[in-house]
């Protein structure tokens, strides 16, 4: 441990910390410019890296067109965010949901079954053998829809009786941002989950470089390689390096962000207004209903009950 504090004291020493924002990674642009760019292959490769638990280790990375077009002209195109595949071949697709869409788990499974039918194999050749390549695909989500507390839930193909893997060729992983609750990177328990921690910390672009680095600095459980990834994510992460054209691309994007949530602020607040005040209605309504049937039970005229509650004869008489 005294080893790993001074080796982290002597590299802040020889390093010049910027003054600069984080960019925040999950705003479109910025995810894509973080992770998706050839020269970035490394994060991406960290990234995949601390999502398996370091299970399977890539070592090379091609980044894939990201508009998957199916070989039938009527079928439903595909518009990934990050798509790549390793050395072996096994492709990775990574997703970005800021907010909920209808059949959420079924629109992955869509895409995760068209990369493996869309794979490379020549179905045409007779022996090939359906040797079919791994897709894993990772989806941050930045909302919490099916009442899980989990952060993470971990998807296969497996028996449902005995839970043995029938295929490990898809892998769906979904991670539940909101979940995620703030903490020191030495308290968490997974390397996955401190990736988390950082590009939470990072989300909303206010953050500023140095401030962040300062909790690398003074962890002292990071590996050597999850203290590098991290080290070098902040510093491509850095606003402050943005080209011209750079930085109008992530402001462009950054006002969509802070507009649309306005947008759903004001509708959640007068929907919920509204909401209350529709069931108030309703309740009223029920109320009246219920009076209704008391008296009916209790062999109240039917033209008494509708004076009294206000009920059109025919209400009443079908209670």
């Amino acid at each position: 441990m005294k080893q790993m504090s001074e080796r982290r004291i002597t590299a802040a020493k020889r390093r010049t910390v910027s003054d600069g924002r984080a960019l925040d990674p999950f705003l479109d642009w910025s995810f894509k410019y973080i992770f998706g760019k050839p020269e970035h292959e490394d994060l991406m490769r960290g990234f995949i890296d601390l999502m398996l638990f370091g299970k399977k280790t890539v070592k090379s990375i091609e980044f894939l067109n990201p508009e998957n077009i199916p070989d039938d002209p009527d079928s439903v195109k595909c518009i990934f965010d990050i798509l790549c595949k390793d050395e072996n071949g096994d492709q990775f697709l990574v997703e970005v949901q800021k907010k909920s869409v209808d059949n959420m788990r079924d629109r992955l499974l869509f895409y995760s079954c068209r990369l493996i039918t869309s794979s490379g194999h020549d179905t045409t050749v007779r022996d090939w053998g359906y040797n079919l390549k791994k897709v894993y695909t990772i989806c941050l989500m930045d909302y919490v829809t099916d009442g899980s507390k989990e952060v993470r839930s971990d998807f296969y193909l497996r028996d449902g009786s005995n839970g043995e893997v029938f295929s490990d060729k898809l892998h769906i992983i979904l991670l539940r941002l909101p979940n995620l609750k703030s903490k020191p990177f030495d308290e968490c328990a997974d390397s996955y989950e401190k990736m988390l921690i950082l590009l939470k910390q990072m989300q909303g672009g206010m953050n500023r470089i140095n401030e962040l680095m300062k909790g690398i600095d003074t962890s002292l459980h990071l590996d050597e390689y999850t203290d590098e990834l991290f080290r070098r994510l902040l510093t491509v992460a850095d606003d402050a390096a943005l080209s011209r054209e750079e930085r109008n691309s992530y402001d462009y994007w950054m006002k969509i962000a802070r507009d649309n949530y306005c947008v759903m602020d004001y509708e959640r607040k007068h929907g919920y207004e509204e909401g209350r005040a529709e069931g108030r209605a309703e309740g009223r309504a029920e109320g009246i209903l219920e009076i209704a049937r008391n008296l009916k039970a209790n062999g109240i005229p039917l033209e008494t009950i509708s004076k009294c509650t206000g009920l059109d004869d025919s209400v009443v008489a079908g209670l």
